[in-house]
């Protein structure tokens, strides 16, 4: 069978759209054969549940994921075209069997390849799978949340899924967020900043993505906008400010970077339309204070409890450069490395700070390339045919 199922997926990738007529006659089969070695991997580990390692139920799985392959492939190498076919004929028996028994899984026996499908369907079907992202909350957050957040290494395969998932529902389907409850959403944000704080840079860098455009999603919706600011603006400066300063994330320095200056513009523009501060200061708020006022002591002060080594006056300086209105994404950069080079973490001898220089070095790269390029134009024979421009 797994030969088969194989054979199939090579298939599908080469013939993509033509795969139809096939993946149609042996889809509802497909589905069944997925069940029923689910409901008998089900029954061998509630029998035994340290059967999971056995060749048995490896070989169960194997099965299982093979099937789940083949659907992928199909979908993957599907044509925008087929997107009405695929929503009203394939979703539903996904939704109804395979992600239930994700949930119910125990989970050493849960597929990542369930992750990764749900990821393919929603980028090939983008918003028409908004109203069956409460199926996927249901059935896939907190269960995988669940397996790998208690540490930064088990389940490195369902981690990359998960948040690869997570950042495509962001892109595709926002409004799926809207649905769900306050605990809920906040459990999709704290999944986010746990992705943010991991050591596994592709984790981190997919996380600050799902948090980059879920800013500029909200930023968008003013009726959502001031609710999530009121509740969570706070906790995410605090979270970019704390992986931002540790010295272990200096490689995303450029999306540090690029959230920090879009949490301030949107304070110095005024698009913040409700007091950030907490309610028990409103009483206590002198005529005139802003946002802008609250934003300039809120860093003061996480500063000068987090770097004891800086003066008042260095602060204030970082915080008034940060803080200037309208300036230029490069500048605020410059601002941001003079200010984590001055840090003793940063500036210890040991450091290698070469990867906050990282954008600028490859724009070096890429300039000196073009101009021995152009150089070489200059002199028959040097570029191969495969390098010549189209109209040479």
């Amino acid at each position: 069978m797994v030969s088969v199922l194989r054979v199939n997926a090579a298939v599908a990738e080469t013939l993509g759209s033509s795969y139809t007529p096939q993946m149609g006659r042996i889809y509802v089969d497909l589905i069944n054969v997925y069940q029923s070695f689910s409901q008998a991997l089900a029954k061998l580990l509630c029998d035994n549940p340290a059967s999971v390692r056995s060749d048995y139920a490896r070989n169960i799985r194997h099965i299982k994921q093979d099937i789940l392959h083949l659907i992928e492939v199909y979908i993957a190498h599907s044509q925008q075209q087929d997107a009405r076919l695929l929503a009203e004929n394939f979703v539903t028996p996904l939704l109804t069997v395979v992600l239930p028994d994700y949930h119910q899984s125990p989970p050493d026996a849960r597929d990542a390849q369930v992750l990764s499908l749900m990821t393919c369907v929603i980028e090939r079907l983008q918003s028409t799978m908004t109203a069956q992202m409460p199926a996927v909350f249901m059935h896939l957050f907190k269960p995988t949340l669940d397996m790998i957040t208690t540490n930064f290494t088990d389940y490195p395969d369902h981690r990359t899924n998960f948040f690869a998932m997570v950042q495509t529902i962001n892109t595709y389907c926002f409004e799926a967020f809207f649905s769900l409850s306050a605990q809920e959403f906040k459990m999709v944000l704290d999944c986010t900043f746990w992705a943010i704080r991991h050591t596994e840079r592709t984790v981190s860098e997919t996380g600050l993505r799902i948090l980059e455009e879920m800013l500029r999603q909200i930023s968008q919706r003013p009726e959502v906008a001031d609710p999530f600011y009121t509740m969570y603006y706070t906790a995410i400066l605090r979270e970019i400010f704390a992986v931002l300063t540790d010295t272990f994330h200096k490689a995303e320095f450029k999306l540090h970077a690029a959230i920090l200056r879009h949490l301030f513009d949107i304070v110095l523009t005024g698009r913040v339309r409700v007091p950030l501060w907490d309610s028990s200061f409103a009483a206590q708020a002198p005529p005139g204070f802003t946002n802008a006022t609250w934003l300039a002591q809120y860093i003061n002060m996480l500063f000068a409890s987090s770097f004891p080594s800086f003066t008042p006056s260095q602060i204030a300086v970082f915080v008034n450069r940060f803080l200037e209105p309208n300036q230029p994404l490069p500048t605020f950069k410059q601002h941001l490395r003079d200010f984590l080079v001055s840090i003793k973490e940063f500036s210890n001898g040991g450091q290698d700070n070469n990867n906050l220089y990282t954008e600028e070095a490859e724009a070096a790269r890429a300039q000196q390339q073009a101009q021995l390029d152009e150089q070489r134009k200059l002199v028959p024979g040097l570029l191969k045919p495969s390098e010549l421009p189209d109209d040479a």
